[in-house]
């Protein structure tokens, strides 16, 4: 009967301390997982603010370019060159691609859930849709963008009529729940 008794609370002590070996693993594990979301919530957050930094400076470009219209002598071969080189850079999308990809990876695809949902959204709007998640302010995002504030607010107007939502119903909100 003792060595009955015995035996069954070795079991119970080599349950217990396996579970607690699970745990501790789900534990550890866990962490990791959290550090790996912040080291891409991170990542994202650098990327936007490269997007926006690079955006400002391509306008701040473009406006001294148009001040240069004055001085004819200088005006020609250094504003063909510059424009030249600024729509090259401005045109390329591996900045979004870099993004996308990094968006993806910290909201689980969010796009793929976007495109699932609404089949006709564009590849503008998904663009629109992660600065909006991501909290930016129209400013911000207009400045990724290369457009004028108020075009941001006519595109989520835009955005809206084609999600279905109506005028009370809070665009950030909404796509946070999606």
């Amino acid at each position: 009967m003792t060595s009955a008794l015995a035996l069954s609370g070795l079991l119970v002590f080599g349950f217990r301390q396996r579970m607690k070996r699970n745990r501790i693993a789900r534990e550890k594990q866990e962490e990791i997982y959290r550090r790996e979301i912040e080291h891409k919530k991170k990542e994202l957050t650098s990327q936007t603010l490269h997007l926006v930094q690079k955006n400002t400076f391509i306008q701040e470009l473009m406006e001294n370019l148009e001040s240069l219209k004055s001085s004819p002598e200088k005006f020609k071969t250094k504003f063909r060159r510059m424009v030249m080189l600024l729509k090259r850079e401005n045109a390329s999308d591996k900045d979004w691609e870099i993004f996308k990809t990094h968006f993806s990876e910290v909201h689980n695809d969010f796009d793929q859930k976007l495109k699932t949902l609404y089949a006709d959204i564009t590849e503008k709007e998904i663009r629109l849709v992660a600065f909006l998640r991501m909290k930016l302010t129209n400013k911000e995002i207009a400045a990724t963008l290369n457009v004028l504030p108020d075009s941001i607010l006519k595109s989520k107007y835009r955005l809206k009529k084609k999600l279905g939502l109506d005028k009370e119903t809070d665009l950030g909100s909404f796509l946070n729940t999606l």
